[in-house]
């Protein structure tokens, strides 16, 4: 159900929208249906008929059902238990609702990563819906000529998935000309073209939602007003559509393929995939919304919860898949957002009161040496060498592993180090920065009264301060001997400031970052490892007004291990996600410079708030950003 729809109009839904879309089937029209398993539990709830009846077109062969999970989850942005759960209990309910197991699903909201390949497989489904366009964009092996068939997607450890493509200009012609924005014959013609441009092929007519035809769910203002029947122009529109080719179903296809299909790997040029344009990236569900950066933590901490005390009920699973559901962070209306906050919170405050989330034991010891000088504080471990700039805000001057035979990977560039002009600034690491409106940045690079306290197994270094009166950051900083961990937190002042990065990260330039890589999760249970040098550029800030973030990832597991050169040297950051899920992203140029001594350059950025169009901005002046990294 669309997240814009009030609860009491879903009744009004289903008979304005879903009954027709039987109907079609029902006059002939082959058409494969998909629904999570939560909305068949809402519809059975509000109109058994459409169930029995759908189970009557399911037997009949008249609709092709597809499915997609319990609930319709971002799945590259969530950890591995919650889409394993995710798909099973899906299936569970679908075979009690339906009498069946989809045999196809339907990637929610496009969001794709190469974790999920495995995961889908494990599952026992064969099959998925991707879309087409952003594939092409990204993949390095996909070509225009796989657009109109199936293909077997498979990953690095040969794990393959059938993929079915939607199309975004496809089902965005059939919404304009059934809003009356595009005439039948420009519809048609648009068609026919596709058709001669590839025979014996399939054509995804329309691949969205059917909420919005009979029916206006009020996301935005632009919406169409309704001037004719919908339903009754698409059924028009299909009599023409079967002149031109019959309707098939996706398990038609596949029948079809006698000589298999072709093999692609998963190689994308970024980590997470979605659908249609710009704006629908993993920002808008991770980091915008009303707050989705404290609901995402929030689930991250019920999901520690039920893995510690080894909760299996399939209810409490349930509730925290609708917890973390993408409705709840876009679009979703305030009266069902004010419900969903006052239903969570509940569940947090039981597991506060239960006493069940411990911190985890810390092994730390070894000798530590520490020297405060005048700019710097230097802190020597056995295991690694950090430099912090007392003038520069406790940024990291330097942060060495004694295991990597060449010099420090992170730290501080030092203005003037490369020529080119555009690049002539200081960077340094450690460091946080907030945008207002007109991308004004402010920042905490300044001399700051810290207090120093050497403890029996660490060292823990502290500060507070008010940042030009927009932000306050409250830091504390504790070095154990095999790990530096970086705790923060952001009280905005000022609601202007609408981007908010914790923590910045500047690699320094050698030639080992030529052969850089990373390994992290998206979405699986295991690390899978992304070329930095041969990716698409991985742009942060962006040119457009409303969107000021496009390719990232969102560490899952916690864990984002970077490798430079021919492993050569590497660091690790681990992510607390249950105080807050970051986006990481990375900034980086191959060839910086305007001479013959060209550097590569490259910055890691891990963001808590952007600007999209799902974005409600800054609501509550309380609100407190915080966030824990540990770098090894």
């Amino acid at each position: 159900m669309f997240s814009s729809i009030e609860v009491e109009k879903r009744a009004e839904v289903i008979q304005k929208c879903y009954w027709p879309l039987l109907n079609l089937a029902e006059n002939g029209y082959k058409i494969s249906l998909e629904a999570s398993a939560i909305t068949l539990e809402y519809i059975l709830e509000l109109d058994k008929c459409w169930i029995e009846e759908l189970k009557k077109l399911i037997v009949e062969e008249k609709i092709e059902f597809i499915g997609s999970g319990y609930s319709q989850i971002i799945a590259p942005i969530v950890p591995h238990e919650i889409n394993s759960k995710n798909l099973r209990i899906g299936q569970e309910v679908y075979q009690k609702i339906l009498g069946m197991n989809p045999r196809i699903f339907l990637v929610n909201e496009m969001a794709f990563s190469a974790d999920l390949i495995s995961l889908y497989k494990s599952i026992g489904i064969e099959s998925i819906i991707l879309e087409w366009n952003n594939f092409y964009k990204f993949t390095s092996d996909v070509t225009r000529e796989h657009s109109f068939g199936p293909v077997k997607l498979k990953d690095k450890k040969n794990n393959s998935l059938n993929v079915f493509w939607a199309d975004t200009i496809f089902f965005q012609k059939f919404q304009r000309y059934v809003h009356g924005e595009l005439d039948r014959s420009s519809y048609l013609d648009f068609i026919n073209s596709r058709v001669k441009e590839k025979k014996d092929q399939y054509i995804p007519v329309y691949t969205s939602d059917a909420e919005i035809f009979d029916f206006r769910p009020g996301r935005y203002k632009t919406e169409n007003s309704l001037s004719v029947n919908e339903w009754e122009a698409i059924a028009k529109l299909y009599a023409d559509l079967k002149k031109i080719s019959p309707f098939v179903f996706l398990t038609d296809i596949l029948k079809e393929c006698v000589h298999g299909l072709p093999e692609l790997y998963f190689s994308s040029l970024i980590p997470i995939q979605v659908k249609k344009q710009d704006k629908y990236n993993i920002f808008r569900w991770a980091v915008g919304g009303r707050n989705n950066l404290k609901v995402n933590s929030s689930c991250y901490k019920i999901l520690a919860h039920c893995l510690a005390n080894k909760i299996t009920d399939d209810l409490s699973w349930k509730e925290l898949l609708f917890y973390w559901s993408s409705d709840f962070r876009t679009h979703i209306t305030q009266s069902r957002y004010q419900d969903f906050e006052s239903r969570i919170a509940k569940t947090l405050d039981s597991i506060r009161s239960d006493g069940s989330q411990k911190e985890n034991a810390i092994k730390a010891g070894g000798k530590m040496v520490v020297q405060v000088k005048e700019n710097t504080i230097e802190i020597s471990t056995g295991h690694f060498d950090l430099k912090i700039n007392r003038n520069k805000g406790l940024s990291i001057e330097s942060f060495q592993r004694k295991s990597d035979k060449k010099n420090a990977i992170i730290g501080r560039i030092e203005h003037g180090t490369y020529d080119d002009i555009s690049y002539s600034n200081d960077y340094f690491s450690g460091h946080a920065i907030c945008y207002d409106n007109e991308r004004k940045q402010y920042t905490h690079l300044f001399k700051r009264n810290e207090t120093i306290k050497e403890l029996e197994n660490c060292i823990v270094i502290t500060a507070n301060n008010s940042c030009n009166d927009k932000f306050i950051i409250e830091d504390v900083i504790t070095v154990f001997d095999q790990y530096v961990e970086l705790h923060r937190i952001i009280k905005v002042l000022d609601l202007s400031l609408n981007i908010v990065h914790p923590f910045i990260f500047t690699f320094l330039p050698d030639d080992r970052l030529r052969n850089f890589h990373y390994q992290t999760t998206c979405g699986g249970d295991k690390l899978h490892d992304y070329c930095l040098s041969q990716s698409a550029v991985q742009i942060q800030q962006t040119k457009h007004l409303t969107i000021t973030a496009l390719n990232g990832f969102s560490p899952t597991s916690g864990i984002l291990s970077v490798i430079t050169g021919n492993d050569e040297g590497h660091i690790r950051f681990e992510i607390d996600n249950t105080a807050s899920p970051l986006v990481a992203s990375f900034q980086y140029e191959d060839e910086v410079g305007i001479g013959k001594e060209k550097m590569p350059f490259c910055r890691l950025v891990f963001s808590a708030q952007e600007i999209n169009d799902a974005y409600k901005g800054n609501t509550d002046r309380s609100k407190n950003i915080e966030s824990r990294i540990r770098i090894y």
